[in-house]
């Protein structure tokens, strides 16, 4: 529901990639998104809504659209796929 308290649904995916990003630039700018997804008063419903917020451009909000209809990263998967085959490959 919109009256919910607490990280707002794209704020933990935000925090993810920009945790998980090498790339400086990429990693201010998913922790800007994820600033102004925080602060925002109500339930992201749409990138398209997120895009309307300071830090949120067209790339992050298409992420956004992404996780809030898979709930997944696609970006995370892939880190996540290549750790499990580096821990496969080398135990």
């Amino acid at each position: 529901s919109s009256d919910r308290k607490g990280p707002r649904a794209p704020f933990p995916c935000m925090v993810w990639l920009a945790n998980s990003e090498r790339n400086v630039h990429k990693y201010s700018a998913y922790r800007k998104a994820a600033s102004g997804i925080a602060r925002y008063p109500s339930e992201i419903r749409s990138g398209a809504e997120a895009k309307k917020l300071a830090g949120v451009g067209a790339k992050i909000a298409e992420k956004i659209d992404g996780f809030l209809s898979t709930g997944k990263l696609r970006t995370l998967e892939k880190v996540s796929n290549a750790l499990t085959v580096a821990r496969d490959t080398f135990p």
